[in-house]
C-alpha cells in the first residue's frame, strides 16, 4: 500500500512539474499582455519579474534604485507617470486590448543590443530582440506606443519597467 501511494504521489508531482515547464512570456505578445495586465492590476511585483535579474542588479549597482522594495516603488511611479500609461489609466478601466501595428526584428539588432548591454557591464544572454509598435485600447480610448523587448533563454523581457529601450529607467 505504501508503494502504491508513493507511485501515485510521484506521478502527481511529475505531472505538476511538467505543467510548469512552459515559459510565462514565451512570445513578445505574451509579455505585452502580461505587462498591461500587471499595470491594470497594479501588480508591480509582476512587472519587476519582467525585467531580467541582470538589469535589476545593474539598477541597484548604479544607484537607480536601492533594492527590490525601492524598485517596486519606482515601478509604481513609472507606470502611473509615463505618458501613454498615464493617459490610458489602465487601473481605472474595465478592460483593454492591444494590437501590433509594426514589428521590427533584425538579426543585426541582436548583436547591437549585446554590445550595448556589454558597455553597461550587463552580462545578459540575448537570443533575440524586437521593437513593436502597438495600439492599446481601454474602454474606447486608444494610445500608440513602442515596446522594446529582448529574449534571453526561452523568455521575453523588458529592459525598462515601461517597455522602452532605456535600461530600467523611463
Amino acid at each position: 500500500m505504501k508503494k502504491c501511494i508513493l507511485v501515485i504521489l510521484s506521478v502527481a508531482i511529475l505531472l505538476s512539474l511538467a505543467g510548469c515547464g512552459g515559459a510565462k512570456n514565451a512570445s513578445p505578445e505574451d509579455l505585452i499582455q502580461n505587462f498591461l495586465t500587471a499595470v491594470k492590476e497594479k501588480d508591480y511585483e509582476a512587472i519587476w519579474n519582467m525585467v531580467p535579474e541582470e538589469v535589476q542588479d545593474y539598477a541597484v549597482k548604479e544607484g537607480i534604485i536601492q533594492d527590490k522594495a525601492d524598485g517596486l516603488r519606482f515601478i509604481a511611479f513609472a507606470v502611473n507617470d509615463y505618458y501613454w500609461l498615464e493617459d490610458l489609466d489602465l487601473p481605472s478601466r474595465s478592460s483593454f486590448s492591444f494590437r501590433v501595428l509594426e514589428n521590427h526584428a533584425h538579426e543585426e539588432d541582436v548583436e547591437e543590443i549585446r554590445e550595448w548591454l556589454n558597455e553597461y557591464g550587463i552580462k545578459l544572454s540575448v537570443n533575440d530582440c524586437v521593437f513593436m509598435r502597438i495600439e492599446v485600447t481601454a474602454d474606447g480610448r486608444s494610445e500608440e506606443t513602442w515596446m522594446f523587448l529582448v529574449k534571453s533563454g526561452s523568455e521575453w523581457y523588458m529592459l525598462s519597467v515601461v517597455g522602452d529601450d532605456e535600461i530600467f529607467e523611463y
